[in-house]
């Protein structure tokens, strides 16, 4: 009864346990969703004789009682009968007891081989290989440098709409070395009680500058290799609700190389901007009573928040919407134009409401299968306008450069107009896709 109460702890902080009363038999666990893990070898005893050399392993448990029999493979050929405890407790997070993803399938590397011939093909001319992956879980905190790691699995994001999930350092109040933890494209997960490493070291200029806000949102375990699979499978539960056509205005997916079909309402920007929109900053006691703002709208040590998946959900299941949204949504928008600005008029409230929004895009890569370091790293900022008679008045703004997301987190007050601009500053490419997500609090979903 108290291991239960144990386990089940976390998924009811995340809004998990409320989703399946929502959902009902409807509810999504990652049917046809694959997920890759990236793990670091571990030295272990595989004979119990200490004067023979240990074996390395990144392998998670296979006979454990919550892993045995589900669709668990090793793309990395780990020594027979010999397990990860660090890799175990993990995939227990993504597809194990612990976790929401529990129909996904998973596939394991270890970080040299993941790196190498297993999928980033680093080294060689060769581009990232083609795996059907939607989403790739990093709790390895290996603090490299190499850039061409970071556009290699930075171009994975922007050509496949790989998903890719990485933790921060647990070293709270230092900078946050977390190799993985660099990467544009990703989703940055902390933990929910802010000690851990926060924002980016300074790996070049103009790509991947430091400073910027890390993490992304936070998630109620102790480690950040233990939040990061948390978050891992949420992403799989929207992705799977996210291959509903109806919830896309077009109706036409988009196919990656590995012939997966992803609609607007599965692609990274969109399952990034929902889940910071979503994230819960009520059960954050830190985060209203001392914010650390960054430029983009976030607390430095707790990001947008806390994972919300219920309200995720919610944010996903309105659908896409444009111009006059309703109180909470998504929009995907393929070719925004230099200079351009789109406007979403936000409905008016009867009574005080929160409006948490997020803006999202990806450094982008030259079009094409061949793999070419060169990239973009546009210039968007997310405004909230008063609206009247007698024009707008600017009330958040959202403007920090160098990075991929803006974030509006602010109280409106009931009976006014307000109305989101997002504006791109930029020239570097005639077009630049991005998605912004949505909720106002009030009302409170049924």
């Amino acid at each position: 009864m108290w291991a239960g109460a144990t386990i089940a702890g976390p998924l009811d902080d995340v809004g998990y346990e409320k989703l399946r009363t929502a959902a009902g038999e409807s509810l999504p666990r990652g049917h046809g969703i694959a997920i890759a893990q990236v793990e670091s070898s571990i030295a272990v005893d595989h004979d119990g004789d200490d004067a023979t050399p240990e074996l390395k392993t990144w392998l998670p448990n296979l006979r454990a009682r919550d892993l045995a029999g589900l669709p668990i493979e090793d793309r990395s050929g780990a020594p027979a009968a010999r397990h990860s405890g660090h890799a175990t407790a993990v995939a227990r997070k993504i597809v194990g007891r612990q976790g929401m993803a529990t129909a996904s399938t998973l596939a394991v590397f270890s970080v040299s081989h993941w790196l190498g011939g297993g999928h980033l093909q680093l080294g060689s001319r060769l581009p990232p290989s083609a795996h059907p992956f939607r989403i790739t879980n990093h709790s390895w905190a290996g603090a490299g440098r190499n850039l061409n790691v970071l556009r290699r699995t930075d171009w994975l994001t922007d050509r496949d709409e790989v998903v890719h999930v990485a933790g921060v350092r647990n070293a709270a109040g230092k900078p946050n070395l977390a190799f993985m933890a660099s990467l544009a494209n990703a989703i940055v997960v902390g933990r929910s009680d802010g000690l851990h490493s926060t924002g980016t070291p300074q790996l070049d200029d103009v790509i991947y500058p430091g400073g910027r806000s890390r993490p992304h949102l936070v998630a109620p375990q102790k480690t950040g290799s233990a939040a990061a699979p948390m978050v891992t499978s949420a992403v799989a539960v929207l992705l799977e609700a996210a291959q509903d056509p109806t919830l896309s205005d077009r109706q036409d997916p988009f196919t990656n190389r590995a012939g997966v079909k992803i609609f607007d309402a599965g692609r990274s920007e969109v399952v990034r901007a929902i889940l910071m929109a979503a994230a819960s900053r009520e059960t954050l006691e830190d985060y209203a009573a001392a914010p650390e703002r960054t430029g983009n709208g976030l607390d430095a040590r707790f990001g947008a928040g806390q994972l919300d998946v219920y309200r995720a959900w919610h944010i996903l299941q309105a659908g896409e919407q444009r111009g006059e949204p309703g109180l909470r949504g998504f929009d995907y928008e393929p070719a925004l134009a230099s200079g351009a600005t789109v406007r979403y008029r936000l409905p008016k409230v009867d009574r005080s409401a929160m409006l948490a929004a997020t803006l999202s895009w990806n450094l982008g890569f030259p079009a094409g299968e061949r793999f070419d370091a060169s990239a973009s790293l546009a210039e968007l900022v997310l405004v909230l306008c008063e609206t009247g008679e007698t024009g707008d008045r600017v009330v958040r703004a959202s403007r920090a450069r160098g990075d991929t997301t803006q974030t509006v987190w602010i109280a409106l007050d009931p009976g006014m107009t307000y109305a989101l601009d997002v504006i791109r500053r930029d020239s570097l490419t005639p077009v630049q896709d991005y998605a912004l997500a949505w909720h106002l609090s009030a009302p409170e979903p049924d």
